[in-house]
């Protein structure tokens, strides 16, 4: 049996890590009285949701990576230069589609 890479465990911590933030800014209706909402668990979700981004980024960008070098491209700066510039449109689209949710919530 073969072992998981050290990639998927990133994608498990991220994933998780986003289950919790969820969770927490939910808050899920299982919880009951035991999760009030307020300000300190505003920023426990965004920094669990922070994480997770980060951790689902890093694993994507390693797997991109990863299979550009099994495809034989050079394992130079223009390759990198191409994966990185994939990962900051795919961060733009993130930025782009929060944007619009605060714009939203403040009409």
């Amino acid at each position: 049996m073969e072992l998981p890479s050290q990639l998927t465990y990133f994608s498990v911590a991220g994933n998780a890590s986003m289950l919790l933030g969820m969770l927490v800014m939910g808050p899920a209706s299982f919880f009951g009285s035991l999760v009030v909402s307020s300000r300190a668990l505003i920023f426990l979700s965004t920094f669990f949701l922070g994480l997770a981004y980060a951790f689902n980024m890093v694993s994507s960008f390693a797997r991109a990576n990863k299979a550009s070098m099994e495809l034989r491209y050079k394992d130079d700066i223009n390759t990198y230069l191409v994966i990185s510039g994939e990962d900051c449109w795919a961060r733009l689209g993130c930025i782009k589609a929060e944007a619009g949710n605060a714009e939203t919530r403040s009409l």
